[in-house]
C-alpha cells in the first residue's frame, strides 16, 4: 500500500498500518504520509489512487501527515511506533472517523 501511494505527486513516502477499531469492528487502515510540498487535502487523491492501483475495497480510514517516518537502523519503517503515535493522538482526538490530520509534532 505504501509503495502504491508513494508514487502520488506531492507525496514523498507513505506507510500504512492496520489499527484495531475501538468498538470491535474490522481493523482500520491508517496511512502516514510525508509530503514533499503543501497539498490542500491529499486524502481523496490517495483514496482514488489506492482504488485504481490495488483494490477499490481498500478504504483509508485516516491520513496522518508527518515530517518523517520512524525507521530502524536497517532503514525499515517502525510501524509499531506509528501505531503508538496514532493511538496517543486518537485518545486525545474524538473527531469524525475519516479525516486528515497532522501528526508532525508527534513524530
Amino acid at each position: 500500500i505504501g509503495r502504491a501511494l508513494s508514487g502520488v505527486e506531492g507525496i514523498g513516502e507513505c506507510a500504512a498500518v492496520a489499527v484495531a477499531d475501538r468498538h470491535g469492528g474490522p481493523d482500520r487502515l491508517v496511512v502516514f504520509a510525508v509530503t514533499s510540498r503543501a497539498l490542500p487535502d491529499p486524502l481523496p487523491l490517495l483514496q482514488r489512487t489506492l482504488a485504481e492501483r490495488l483494490n477499490p475495497l481498500f478504504k483509508i480510514s485516516e491520513l496522518c501527515l508527518v515530517d518523517a517516518l520512524p525507521r530502524t537502523a536497517s532503514n525499515k519503517v517502525m510501524r509499531r511506533e506509528l501505531r503508538s503515535a496514532y493511538a496517543a493522538g486518537r485518545s486525545a482526538d474524538s473527531r469524525a472517523s475519516t479525516r486528515s490530520r497532522s501528526m508532525r509534532t508527534m513524530m
